[in-house]
């Protein structure tokens, strides 16, 4: 279960698509001021020309904008990265104690547990499911859940609301 919450977390950059996102929209703006310039060299309208400037400020905040957004999504990269150094460790950690789990102490698998947060609910033989375990993995960036009744294991929203 461990394992796989690891390899899903690293495999899913969160900021990716926003710095895509944010860098077409950058371009398309730049694109729209070079056309602007262009028409402002042409015209001879003081009006026309008042309007193109007032155009070319507005995209110009518009960008400036853009910018700061970028900076806080690579701030948000830098946490994420981060998680992932951390993420590396603890899979260190898991693969260490896998291959000593037989020698570990009661108490040492209840802290192994607790570190990872993770909660068991048992119920009765005749309830169903019959249990149900919950990770809470905070590694920074966010929270992760990860649910299994069962045997069968969910992360995300559907596992945090418990479905």
């Amino acid at each position: 279960m461990i394992a796989a919450e690891l390899a899903r977390l690293r495999e899913s950059d969160p900021v990716k698509a926003g710095i895509a996102t944010i860098d077409r929209r950058t371009a398309e703006i730049t694109r729209k001021q070079r056309n602007l310039i262009d028409r402002l060299a042409d015209t001879d309208d003081a009006d026309v020309a008042a309007l193109i400037q007032e155009d070319v400020k507005s995209l110009a905040a518009q960008k400036r904008q853009l910018e700061a957004e970028r900076a806080q999504v690579e701030a948000q990269r830098e946490a994420w990265q981060l998680a992932q150094d951390r993420l590396a460790d603890l899979d260190a950690w898991r693969r260490k104690v896998a291959a000593n789990l037989g020698s570990i102490s009661y108490e040492e698998r209840r802290l192994a547990l607790r570190a990872l947060g993770v909660e068991a609910k048992v119920w009765r033989s005749d309830h169903d499911p019959r249990f149900a375990i919950t990770m809470q993995l905070d590694l920074i960036v966010d929270s992760t859940t990860h649910r299994c009744n069962a045997g069968k294991c969910r992360t995300g929203a559907a596992a945090s609301r418990g479905h």
